[in-house]
């Protein structure tokens, strides 16, 4: 006859390798994904899901929906690629960077700018911005990446809660850096 606690322990062997799953703080998986008709690629985590329609709609407003977006399983970490009909030339980034800074100091007014300035974007001449929204336990990591793609404006927008920074400001970094354009 097997007496209760032995059944326990039997229970509890098998459990273990359950609970050898990496923990909710380690590293996101990326994996590389093609997006706007396969011509520009950047890594997204790999247990991410590309967003429905409704979904966009009801994260983004109608001026700033994305072409594509990718999320977590609770939305609270996402990546938004946008190719927008507005037509940009190189020339014009330094007044599109200065609209895009002037809107997000309004939206945003006790950020934490990290970064505003020129960078290459999938190698391109672009421009990078990188702010905490603010200083609760609801701000979150913001980066934008904007380029002239095709003669029209293309934005990476990666967002993350700050409270998460430690597991998701190293991998906001590596897709910022993978970004890049198909030729």
């Amino acid at each position: 006859m097997v007496r209760p606690t032995a059944v326990a322990v039997l229970l509890t062997s098998f459990a273990v390798p359950a609970l050898a799953a990496p923990p909710p703080s380690a590293p996101p998986v990326l994996e590389k994904r093609l997006v706007l008709k396969d011509t520009v690629e950047l890594l997204v985590p790999k247990d991410f899901v590309a967003m429905n329609d409704d979904e966009i709609r009801l994260t983004y407003s109608a001026a700033q929906r994305p072409s594509v977006a990718f999320r977590n399983a609770d939305a609270s970490v996402t990546i938004a690629v946008t190719h927008s009909l507005s037509r940009v030339t190189q020339a014009q980034l330094t007044s599109v960077r200065n609209n895009a800074v002037a809107q997000l100091r309004t939206a945003h007014p006790q950020a934490v700018w990290l970064k505003a300035g020129n960078q290459s974007v999938a190698g391109q001449p672009g421009f990078g911005l990188d702010l905490k929204t603010g200083p609760d336990k609801r701000a979150s990591r913001l980066m934008l990446l904007s380029t002239s793609l095709n003669g029209r404006l293309f934005t990476v927008t990666l967002t993350a809660p700050v409270a998460q920074e430690a597991r998701w400001g190293p991998a906001l970094e590596q897709i910022a850096k993978s970004v890049t354009v198909k030729r």
